[in-house]
């Protein structure tokens, strides 16, 4: 059986709660991914999106200089265990119609795993 740990990205990249909004979309440009997690202390606290950006942020007036994103989580609701077979990590993403998931250990992200890793993994 093949498990969320073997395909998803092992580097998580996050961005802390009161790191700015621009901080996140700078990570989102460099990474170019379109959701980045917020985590204190390596725990999962939610997600923050480019569509969060701009809807909640940039379109209601809001500096994106001076909010944070703690401001604008949203709690992730579909998250895979590390252990989750490649089956689970389909039916939780279709099921919350997300192209990427964070991956937990317990309550602290050790992964993203995207749709591309599991059409890689299919393909392989």
């Amino acid at each position: 059986m093949v498990t969320a740990r073997e395909i998803m990205h092992s580097d998580a990249y996050h961005v802390e709660p009161h790191d700015s909004v621009v901080a996140a979309a700078q990570v989102m440009r460099n990474k170019k991914i379109v959701q980045v997690p917020i985590c204190d202390a390596g725990r999962l606290m939610g997600v923050v999106t480019q569509a969060d950006i701009v809807t909640r942020c940039v379109a209601s007036g809001r500096d994106p200089r001076e909010t944070q994103v703690i401001d604008l989580v949203r709690h992730a609701q579909a998250t895979v265990d590390v252990g989750d077979s490649l089956e689970k990590v389909l039916i939780v993403m279709a099921a919350h119609r997300v192209r990427g998931v964070p991956v937990l250990d317990g309550d602290t992200l050790v992964g993203i795993l995207a749709q591309s890793d599991v059409t890689r993994s299919l393909a392989l």
